[in-house]
């Protein structure tokens, strides 16, 4: 699978536009609670490509559209105490009261988030899955996108290039091409 520029994706995936039908969202990979360390700022691999290197603008991108969001971070290097972006983070989507009426956003390696697609929306989820998923550029894998395809996710997964950066505002809108 070759990477795909956001800027070159003219239509938005349904699963997009469905993705807003969420009351709450999370956002799930590294946070970094320090805005002045350098990997919390957006750090674009070629001009034309807005992809952060750490979660912290997509969480900023839903606190400016005041959508309820939480962080969720895993990681045991960054202890979950420290308010981030005034938010309490929690250390798993599991750990998310109404997951079923949230939505997540996720910058993930494919080695992590392959493990969690699957206990999300694996048999033992048990209805208690997202309502969507948004999967960021770069955090997709052919095995996340065969897993989806078999499971029939592809209304409920954002995969493939699309970027919340990018696409997000006109997905809220409910446009289909941009």
């Amino acid at each position: 699978m070759g990477h795909v520029d956001p800027h070159s994706i003219k239509i938005i995936p349904a699963a997009a536009r469905a993705f807003f039908n969420a009351n709450r969202y999370a956002v799930v990979g590294r946070v970094i609670s320090d805005p002045s360390r350098f990997d919390n700022k957006a750090s674009p691999p070629f001009p034309s490509l807005p992809r952060p290197r750490s979660h912290a603008q997509v969480l900023k991108w839903y606190q400016d559209r005041n959508l309820p969001v939480t962080p969720v971070r895993n990681n045991p290097k960054f202890p979950n105490t420290e308010p981030i972006e005034g938010l309490t983070a929690v250390k798993s989507p599991l750990e998310l009261k109404e997951l079923d009426k949230t939505s997540l956003s996720w910058i993930l390696h494919p080695a992590l988030g392959f493990p969690l697609l699957k206990e999300l929306y694996g048999p033992e989820a048990k209805g208690k899955s997202p309502v969507g998923v948004w999967i960021q550029p770069g955090a997709e894998s052919d095995e996340i996108e065969a897993f989806i395809k078999e499971h029939g996710l592809e209304d409920k997964i954002v995969v493939g290039g699309a970027c919340i950066l990018v696409h997000g505002d006109a997905a809220r809108a409910g446009e289909a091409k941009l």
